[in-house]
Order: structure tokens, then sequence, then C-alpha cells
């Protein structure tokens, strides 16, 4: 499959799409054509909408290259959803990506003036984003997924990813935890108050507002309202910074700056690396949040590994167990020189 021979008329490309066509940066390509590999276009429009809408393909082909490297068998004979794993656990997975709306400004004309000033107004813009797309794919299983022979009675899993504002990857899990679970963190007030020895204070809100005040639910797994969603994969690091981070170029000009989880402190970890110094693997920033109230839940182990964020409720204990590690991935940012096309 050519991802990059350009197949539609020059004013039709995705800005994101002429950016990386332009740059050409072989080794960052290779790494999407090895996410590529085995992947079957069954309806013959996947090279089109990657290369006139982006975001959505590109994160298609992440989780296809996540769904390799756990070693899951998926059948492309079926059209919908947009993964059917068959080995050696049976369940389903579609994937949607939040985007902007007509109020705020897209992804990929993203510059520093675009850099939040108030992150609880940036968080609670993006996770009405958020639950726009899954409120539309929940649908969608209902409507439609749910009849399906090779889907009925098995896990669902939606894989979401933020692609609605510039910067979007400063959300890192603070959004989708909010949504899911109404589990948020004032950062703004943890800024303001200065102590930095101990950890942010958390709290759990019921609601978040649209920018006309109508009031959007969140804790989306805290009761039976969601069930049919088994679990959440979110990685707000799978970005086009992550093939420049897994790619092989001996003379890049890219610069990277990672932050990780600190299980020892209140302060994460933080690295600013040159390419030729920097190490990034395909799962880093990966994040499986699991429903408790599934009606067929996803079993746990398999997408454990100790890069991978993953939460789930054990009802044997009756409490939340966090599969959480020393280095895992929460944000990355990557700064390159590139020429003007």
């Amino acid at each position: 499959m050519d991802l990059f021979t350009p197949i539609v008329d020059q004013e039709k490309l995705h800005p994101s799409f002429q950016s990386i066509a332009c740059e050409r940066n072989r080794y960052a390509l290779d790494v999407l054509q090895d996410w590529a590999r085995g992947f079957q276009d069954r309806d013959s429009k996947f090279v089109k909408e990657f290369q006139t809408s982006f975001e959505p393909a590109f994160w298609e082909l992440y989780l296809h290259a996540i769904l390799k490297h756990f070693q899951l068998a998926v059948d492309f004979q079926h059209n919908r959803p947009d993964f059917v794993v068959t080995s050696p656990y049976e369940f389903s997975m579609e994937a949607t990506v939040a985007l902007n709306d007509t109020r705020t400004t897209p992804i990929h004309r993203q510059t520093a003036e675009d850099i939040p000033d108030d992150l609880n107004k940036f968080n609670e813009e993006a996770i009405v984003r958020l639950s726009n797309s899954f409120s539309s794919k929940l649908e969608k299983y209902r409507n439609s997924y749910s009849s399906l022979g090779h889907v009925r009675d098995k896990p669902f899993v939606l894989a979401l990813a933020p692609f609605d504002r510039p910067f979007a990857n400063l959300q890192a899990q603070r959004t989708i935890e909010a949504l899911l679970f109404g589990y948020y963190v004032d950062e703004e007030a943890y800024i303001k108050e200065g102590d930095y020895s101990e950890q942010p204070k958390d709290q759990i809100i019921e609601r978040v507002l649209k920018h006309n005040g109508a009031p959007v639910t969140v804790g989306l797994f805290n009761s039976d309202v969601a069930k049919e969603i088994s679990a959440v994969v979110f990685n707000p690091t799978a970005t086009w910074g992550k093939a420049l981070a897994l790619s092989q170029d001996p003379a890049s000009h890219s610069v990277f700056t990672a932050v990780s989880l600190n299980v020892s402190g209140s302060i994460p970890h933080k690295i600013t690396l040159p390419k030729a110094s920097y190490m990034e693997h395909l799962i880093d920033g990966l994040r499986v949040y699991h429903n408790p109230h599934a009606s067929y839940p996803l079993p746990t182990d398999i997408f454990r590994n100790y890069r991978v964020f993953q939460t789930y409720w054990d009802h044997k204990e009756g409490d939340w167990v966090y599969e959480q590690n020393d280095g895992q991935l929460l944000f990355r940012n990557v700064q390159t020189l590139i020429k003007q096309c």
C-alpha cells in the first residue's frame, strides 16, 4: 500500500500530509509503512483518507501496529468495526479521534501563540471534544455494530486519540480520566500554590460545560451508562512525533522533550535530548482504561506491559488496580528544523 504518492489534487491534500510529504523524511515515512504492513484496505478508500483527512487514518495505522506488536490476529474480511481480533482473544476495536470544531484552531495550524494560558479551560474544552467522539461511537455500536455476529457477545474496545486543538498532547491523561471516571487534577491551582513537594490535589467532577453553557456528563465508567464499551485505549503521544522518535534517521535535526512518570515523587522525570540520544518505543504512552461495568469485560493481560498504563477494577479484592511503572511516558514534544516547500 503506497501511502505517500498523492492520488488526489494538490488542493485536496490535508495540510499535515502535505507537510510530511514535503519534508520527505524517508526514515519516518518508513515507520508508517511498517505500521501499514499487513493492513488491508477493505473499501479501497484508506489511502485517500490518509491523504485528505490524515489524523483518523494515522491513528488507525498506529493501532494496527499496536495489535501487531501484541501478536493479535486481525480478521480483515469484515469491514466494520475497524479491527476484529480473533486470536488469541476475540474482541473488536473501533478507532476514533477528537477533532477541532468550527470555533477552534485545527492542530496542524499550531503556533507558539496557541500555548494555553489556562489549563483548566483548555482541558474542559478538550473533554467536551472527547465526549462527542465517545458518544458518537457508543451510539454507532448500539445502532449498528451490536447486531453483527462477529461483534455480538464479545468485548468492544474504543480506541480514542486527541487531535482537537494545537498542543493537544498537553492533555496527557487528564482529559480522558475526567471523561471516564470524573477524576481531575487542577494543575492551575497546583502551579499557583508553588508547593511541588506534594502531589497535586485531585477532585471528582460530575460535568463540564460546553461553550454555550450546556452541561456534559463525565464519569462514564462510574456506572453502567456505557456498559457496551469494554475499555478505552488512549495514547496522546501517538502523533507524527512518534514516527520521528522511532525512525532510524542518522542525521536527524529533531530535539525531543519527554515527561514520564515518577512513582517516587510529585515531580515527573523530564529529559530534552537530540534524536541521536533519544529512545522511545512504539507502545510508550499507551493507556488502557477498563470499564468495571462492561457487559463483556476485556481481559487485562492483552495489553499488559511495563511500558503501558492500565487500570481496572479487581472484583475479588473490591478495589482498583493501577498498573503504572516508573518512566511510563506521559508527554512528548519534538522540535525539528525542516526546509520550506
